[in-house]
C-alpha cells in the first residue's frame, strides 16, 4: 500500500493575536500575511480580567467582534490585496460595526456608563432598521441622517411599545453617537462629524 499523502493545510491570511498590557488588559490585533506582504492592524479592542460574569460576557462579545472583523478582512484582501489598506477599511466599515466597536471599548467607564453605551447602540441599530439601511456605510452618515436619528429618538418606543424615551435619555444617546463619530474622525475613517453641521436648535 502506498503512503497516505500528508494533508497540506493552508495558512490563514489573517490571524487574531493578543498582546498583554501593563494594566492587565489584553489588546487584540490582526496579523495579516498575504502574497509575501505582511501587515499588523490594531483593532482597539481589549479583553479585561474575567473577574465577574459581566467581564466574561464583555470578553465574549469582544472576541466575536474581532472574529467578524477578521472574516471581513479576509474577504477584503482576497479582492483587493493589502495595497491602500486604509482606503479599503474606510470603504468597508458600516455604521453599525463602528458603533459596536466603539461600544465595546470601556476606557475605564463605570458599569452604568457601559450600559448607557449599549442602550445607545441598540437605538442606532433600531433606527437603521427603521430606515431600511442596516448596512449603511460609516462614510454615508450625513447631516440628514443625524437629524433623522434625533427625530426618531423622540418617537421610538421600547418594552413592547409601552415606553418612550425621556428628553434627557434622548440627549445622552445623541451624545453617544456623536462621540462615536468624533472617534471615527480621529481614527481617519471619516473626514468630519456630521453632528457638528447641525444648528443648536436642531
Amino acid at each position: 500500500m502506498g503512503r497516505k499523502k500528508k494533508e497540506i493545510k493552508m495558512k490563514e491570511p489573517v490571524r487574531i493575536r493578543e498582546k498583554r498590557l501593563n494594566d492587565g488588559n489584553v489588546s487584540l490585533y490582526l496579523d495579516i500575511y498575504y502574497r509575501g506582504a505582511r501587515k499588523k492592524e490594531g483593532l482597539k479592542l481589549y479583553l479585561v480580567p474575567e473577574i465577574s460574569s459581566a467581564a466574561k460576557l464583555q470578553n465574549a462579545n469582544t472576541r466575536k467582534l474581532a472574529e467578524q472583523i477578521k472574516a471581513q478582512r479576509i474577504l477584503d484582501i482576497q479582492q483587493q490585496g493589502i495595497v491602500n489598506w486604509e482606503d479599503v477599511k474606510k470603504s468597508k466599515m458600516t455604521l453599525s460595526a463602528w458603533v459596536e466597536q466603539y461600544t465595546t471599548e470601556d476606557c475605564g467607564l463605570s458599569p452604568a456608563s457601559m450600559r448607557s453605551k449599549r442602550n445607545a447602540q441598540a437605538r442606532v441599530e433600531q433606527y437603521l432598521l427603521h430606515i431600511g439601511k442596516p448596512d449603511l456605510a460609516l462614510t454615508e452618515v450625513d447631516k440628514d441622517f443625524c437629524k433623522g436619528f434625533i427625530a426618531f429618538l423622540k418617537t421610538c418606543t421600547f418594552n413592547n411599545g409601552k415606553k418612550t424615551l425621556g428628553s434627557t435619555t434622548c440627549r445622552i444617546f445623541v451624545n453617544r453617537l456623536a462621540a462615536a463619530l468624533s472617534k471615527a474622525v480621529r481614527d481617519g475613517l471619516i473626514d468630519r462629524n456630521p453632528f457638528k453641521l447641525l444648528e443648536t436648535k436642531e
